[in-house]
């Protein structure tokens, strides 16, 4: 059940739409703007004003949601000039465009999406609406939204944003090394046969690796999807543990805010996964990584229409079978492979999907696209 929030009425340069993701979202925000962060999560922002009630009845007229109306009205009486979002997949920020166009609308892509013919899961696909601007990974992103008749007015590939965030931030730690690192993923959503299918294929996956790795000493780390303390962290260690029955492997739990996953992945020499997300921005920084949504011809990729998250990609980066033979031939080739051999073989790939076309970074580029924006409002 959400809860009503009152939120202060003062009018703010930008406006960040949903509380998700707002600790990366902070750090592109220009020094001389003021900025708000609308939470839609949980909650039905609301400011106690009459001003506000006659705005949301004259929204009402022209919209069959009273929560559109309610949205349309904070932002009548916010007046932000931008409004930016880090969850790309949300519809809030087109219906936003739809409504204000005069406005900079912009979504910051945050995960890899599946194609358009899968619905299982909204949340897993692009959005059908447009926005001013989209910042997505790499042209990939621009062709999907395209085949999908989603015209944003600009579309920027600036790579991740949140590896750009890690990168930049100063650390003195001394971070383990690994020589694979393999990247949970388990899903725990109930009678999900997509989520069952990728589960299937990681607990395989793990298996044969944990084999593999003893055989030929290598040192394996397992980056858990989960944070410690909650409820998912529990039936994923469970689950790794009923694999790794000898304990052969260093589980590393999540931290997000610490930025775990990106530590232990950029540490090691090879990195195994399923479809992930932080899989892919490594393969955009030159690891050398292996996927396994390609087994048994792109099965699970095409289950989930995300094949074209995978059909640019070398075979060096894609597992074939579960057999116990191919992934150590895949493992070894990647072993073996010249660094700048491997570099030139994966240069198309890794523009295509994670790519940046300015020497500087994802917070840079938006950073220095606001404070433009704002100076010419």
């Amino acid at each position: 059940m959400r809860k009503i929030k009152f939120i202060n009425p003062k009018s703010v340069d930008i406006l960040i739409i949903d509380g998700e993701g707002n600790r990366h979202i902070k750090p592109c925000i220009p020094e001389m703007a003021s900025f708000s962060i609308l939470r839609v999560r949980g909650v039905i922002p609301l400011i106690a004003s009459f001003r506000f009630i006659y705005r949301v009845l004259v929204h009402s007229f022209k919209l069959k949601r009273i929560q559109d109306a309610a949205l349309f009205s904070l932002i009548d009486i916010l007046q932000p000039k931008i409004l930016i979002t880090f969850i790309d997949a949300s519809y809030l920020m087109g219906k936003i465009h739809a409504e204000f166009p005069e406005k900079l609308t912009i979504s910051v892509q945050n995960g890899f999406r599946t194609g358009p013919n899968y619905s299982n899961r909204t949340s897993s696909c692009y959005s059908k609406y447009p926005v001013s601007l989209f910042y997505g990974f790499g042209a990939h992103g621009k062709n999907i939204m395209d085949s999908m008749g989603v015209k944003n007015r600009e579309y920027v590939s600036a790579g991740s944003l949140v590896y750009d965030l890690y990168k930049k931030r100063s650390s003195k730690e001394t971070i383990e090394k690994y020589d694979v690192c393999f990247i949970g993923q388990h899903n725990f959503s109930k009678n999900n046969p997509h989520m069952k299918m990728l589960n299937e294929h990681l607990d395989s996956i793990l298996l044969n690796l944990i084999k593999i790795c003893k055989e030929l000493s290598l040192s394996l780390a397992i980056q858990m999807r989960y944070e410690p303390n909650t409820p998912d962290y529990l039936l994923e260690l469970n689950r790794v543990t009923a694999i790794d029955t000898k304990s052969f492997a260093k589980i590393i739990p999540n931290n997000f805010a610490d930025f775990e996953g990106y530590k232990s992945s950029t540490q090691s020499n090879i990195i195994v996964t399923v479809h992930s997300t932080l899989g892919f921005e490594m393969l955009g920084i030159g690891k050398k990584v292996l996927f396994g949504a390609s087994i048994d011809d792109y099965a699970l990729a095409r289950f989930w229409g995300a094949l074209e998250n995978f059909n640019k990609l070398p075979s060096i980066n894609l597992l074939e079978s579960f057999s116990e033979n191919s992934m150590r031939s895949k493992l070894n080739d990647l072993i073996d492979m010249d660094s700048n051999d491997y570099m030139k073989q994966t240069e198309s790939a890794r523009k295509y999907y994670m790519n940046g076309l300015d020497k500087k970074g994802a917070q840079e580029l938006i950073k220095a696209r606001m404070g433009e924006f704002l100076s010419s409002a």
